[in-house]
């Protein structure tokens, strides 16, 4: 059931992904307010228990009267605990550490799903009000960010271009499949915002091309680079756009905007563009996740023991890939056909190499320093 289905004229986006720490609450405070600056309304819902949203837009704790919670649990209808933030054009629903047993009152109820969208639906003030509504997901695909992607349009993934960023991310476009086959079949990729971008790490541009090659268009042209200013902001209760108008991540923010508004005015198009279907983009990370399951199950088994490592002994990329072929053979991937696949599926496999040569880089450095 997501907002389209409800004829109001805002689009809702969920912003999540399960790993901790990846900017998705800098980029749900820091995109909207530069929509806010380019003239659109935006409105904010919290859905994190720590708060951090509610926090970095400078609601005091004393303020949050009414949150998320008591919209979630239908004791407050969700205009009703809406505030202002400095900002004019944009508000939020704020939320507090109370947030964190709604996963336990929402189980109880017939419509645990999809809380959300009913408190979205039932209050008709919200409509023509709002542009847009981002919804600031918990770290985890918990209940409350099932509600999320149940009443959203689309979801927006901010991806950190670090070590191991894109593992889980398998995970999630499974949750947003599974979703969309059975309640919000309307729910789309907005996209994926690389943040916290270095360009002079070779493992930040490492992950800025598998993540272009794996999902292609559905990653944003804009990055978010690593940036001092935007880190401080929310110590002084505001976006970086107001905090540091002039600071590379505000400026990245807008090009962010500007690119968010193009692709939505251009929905026909930018799909077109598309290479892979969500269902075919989730078909293979799934593969993709479940070899690298087994084989990292493998690694651990097989690897040398703790005192052949410590003597310098570590296998190279030809056994590791013999491993790999093992594992794939002793996998039934039917479904993948992977004997007709081979070099297509092969190719795939590969790209986890700079991975694992880290793994395995990190673990010797370990031994050799006790």
């Amino acid at each position: 059931m997501s907002n389209s289905s409800t004829n109001n004229h805002f689009k809702v986006i969920a912003v999540t992904n399960q790993k901790g720490g990846v900017g998705k609450t800098t980029t749900t405070i820091n995109l909207s307010a530069a929509l806010v600056e380019l003239g659109k309304k935006v409105l904010i819902i919290d859905l994190d228990p720590q708060g951090n949203a509610s926090t970095g837009l400078g609601i005091d704790y004393e303020q949050r009267n009414l949150t998320v919670y008591d919209v979630l649990l239908a004791e407050a209808a969700i205009s009703s605990a809406i505030l202002p933030t400095s900002m004019e054009g944009l508000d939020i629903v704020p939320s507090t550490v109370d947030l964190s047993s709604a996963d336990i009152e929402l189980i109880k109820t017939s419509n645990h799903s999809t809380a959300l969208s009913r408190a979205l639906v039932e209050d008709k003030t919200l409509a023509g009000n709002y542009d847009f509504i981002f919804v600031d997901c918990p770290p985890s695909l918990s209940l409350l960010t099932i509600n999320a992607m149940v009443v959203s349009d689309s979801v927006l993934i901010p991806l950190q271009s670090e070590f191991f960023a894109l593992e889980g991310l398998s995970q999630l476009m499974l949750s947003v499949r599974e979703v969309r086959k059975s309640v919000n079949t309307g729910l789309r990729f907005e996209g994926v915002v690389l943040t916290m971008f270095d360009r002079r790490n070779n493992l930040s541009q490492q992950v800025e091309k598998d993540a272009r090659e794996n999902l292609g268009e559905l990653v944003f042209k804009t990055v978010i680079p690593r940036n001092v200013r935007v880190s401080e902001a929310p110590s002084h209760s505001v976006p970086v756009l107001t905090y540091e108008p002039r600071s590379r991540g505000a400026q990245a923010y807008r090009r962010l905007a500007k690119e968010f508004l193009k692709n939505n005015k251009n929905t026909a198009s930018r799909n077109a563009l598309i290479k892979n279907d969500l269902n075919a983009v989730a078909l293979n990370w799934e593969n993709y996740s479940q070899i690298n399951h087994h084989f990292s199950h493998l690694i651990e088994k097989e690897l040398p023991a703790t005192n052949q490592m410590a003597s310098g002994r570590c296998w190279g990329f030809a056994g590791l890939n013999l491993m790999r072929l093992e594992v794939v053979k002793k996998l039934n991937l039917n479904n993948f056909e992977f004997s007709q696949n081979y070099f297509m599926f092969w190719d795939k496999l590969e790209k986890a190499n700079y991975f694992l040569e880290n793994i395995i880089k990190t673990r010797d450095h370990a031994y050799d320093s006790r």
